[in-house]
């Protein structure tokens, strides 16, 4: 298996991202119900993530759909082993 570079995460991007990764995928208004942010914050969050490549973000009806992309999730089995994926 390909080792994954370091990327530096702040603690509300990986939290974000763990989220994510837990769930599949989600919606910016779910994201923000279950990690009780705002909706700006965990969109500021989403935009740096997909900036290091690590979600994949799609427009739906009034909110954005996001995913962890492929190197997001290995870079959250790397941080979080005991993680079982949900994809």
């Amino acid at each position: 298996m390909k080792q994954i570079q370091p990327i530096a995460l702040t603690n509300d991007e990986a939290l974000v991202l763990q989220q994510i990764t837990e769930n599949g995928e989600d919606d910016v208004i779910g994201l923000s119900h279950g990690l009780r942010m705002s909706r700006s914050r965990v969109a500021q969050q989403l935009e740096r993530l997909r900036a290091k490549k690590l979600v994949t973000i799609k427009p739906t009806c009034g909110d954005l759909w996001v995913r962890a992309s492929k190197r997001g999730r290995q870079l959250v089995r790397y941080m979080w082993p005991e993680m079982a994926p949900a994809y």
